[in-house]
């Protein structure tokens, strides 16, 4: 959000002070409602004494103010109880010199294995990548690694965050609603049982896939979970009004068993409910 946007929008929190917000709007990205509440209550404690004094305003007294601009918040932004996911900060410099376009599923692939690569390289999470693009055209619409120690969830696996972001990027939560091109998710690794079911809900028509479970399971000794039977065919049969989703397997297969390994070599956590927490 561009920071005159963000000051308007949160400019009355504070009595006649929309500089709060403009000052809080400085410190972001805030981590989380916690976060952005202490932000605000900082730049009020920090101002001068008139300026703390217009923001205090009718209330009389700082903790006061202070929690009727909790409530204020609240209500502008939702609940107190959110969840905050976000990629590795090293994806911005991937997505700089990323192409627009990505031509077939080969180059796709290899763009996701990347992605895996990297993510074990700068040692933010578990070698799997996954993107959502355009079928036809080609276009990156979101990327996706897993972030599932770094974000305290088990439903942070590359797939959900590519299909997050996407889904957030094109405002619905069906990739393949009326008046969207047809898009797909192409996968470094086969998706997990987890992933096979937000596979099924997203909206994709299609469904890319690099290393099979079996490969996952035997290099690094993740638990992939049991698929139904017939998963292939599940996907591409199904009947309205859910649509079929195409499935190509074994693309760059080699190349993706490679980020595998080096993640085995270099140690690692293998991550699964019941593993020693980290």
């Amino acid at each position: 959000m561009p920071p005159g946007e963000f000051v308007k929008l949160f400019g009355g929190v504070y009595d006649s002070s929309w500089w709060v917000a403009e000052a809080a709007a400085g410190e972001r990205p805030f981590m989380d409602f916690a976060h952005f509440v202490m932000v605000m209550k900082e730049v009020v404690e920090a101002a001068g004494e008139e300026q703390r004094r217009v923001a205090i305003g009718a209330h009389g007294e700082p903790g006061q103010a202070h929690r009727e601009a909790k409530r204020r918040l609240g209500e502008l932004v939702g609940s107190e109880l959110q969840i905050t996911l976000g990629l590795p900060a090293w994806i911005d410099d991937v997505l700089a010199d990323a192409p627009t376009y990505f031509r077939s599923d080969e180059e796709r692939m290899a763009f996701v294995i990347g992605l895996s690569r990297s993510n074990v390289l700068e040692g933010t999470g578990g070698p799997f990548g996954a993107a959502v693009f355009e079928c036809s055209s080609g276009r990156l619409v979101a990327p996706g690694v897993n972030v599932v120690v770094g974000g305290h969830s088990s439903v942070a696996h590359a797939e959900a965050m590519a299909f997050m972001l996407a889904q957030q990027d094109v405002g619905s939560f069906d990739l393949g609603a009326e008046g969207l091109p047809a898009m797909e998710v192409v996968t470094s690794s086969q998706p997990c049982i987890q992933c096979y079911g937000m596979t099924w809900w997203s909206g994709v028509r299609r469904l890319v896939i690099g290393a099979r479970a079996a490969d996952v399971e035997r290099i690094t000794g993740f638990q992939e979970g049991p698929l139904p039977d017939r998963w292939v065919e599940r996907l591409e049969e199904r009947q309205a009004p859910l649509r079929p989703v195409e499935v190509r397997r074994d693309v760059l297969a080699d190349e993706a068993c490679s980020v595998l390994e080096l993640y085995h070599e270099s140690g690692g956590f293998v991550y699964n409910a019941g593993s020693s927490s980290r």
